[in-house]
């Protein structure tokens, strides 16, 4: 069972949401561990379109475009 997270508690929420147009319903946590925290972004047809890889330890947040590549790539503010 998953546990239960609320995506948009998340120090990167709001910047991931801006980067990417995408609100938390289709933010899936893949990886949250004590090192990094991983979001897997899809589109309306459920088809994946971002991943954003938070790093705890530097606060560098960086989103990767599936299509485009890197999107962002910041320490930003925890």
């Amino acid at each position: 069972e998953e546990e239960s997270v609320e995506i948009d508690d998340f120090v990167e929420f709001d910047i991931v949401e801006e980067q990417t147009g995408v609100d938390e319903d289709n933010m899936k946590v893949v990886e949250n561990n004590p090192y990094k925290r991983v979001l897997l972004i899809t589109n309306e047809n459920g088809q994946q379109q971002f991943k954003s890889i938070f790093v705890k330890e530097t606060n560098r947040l960086k989103i990767i475009d599936f299509q485009n590549g890197l999107l962002f790539n910041e320490v930003i503010d925890g």
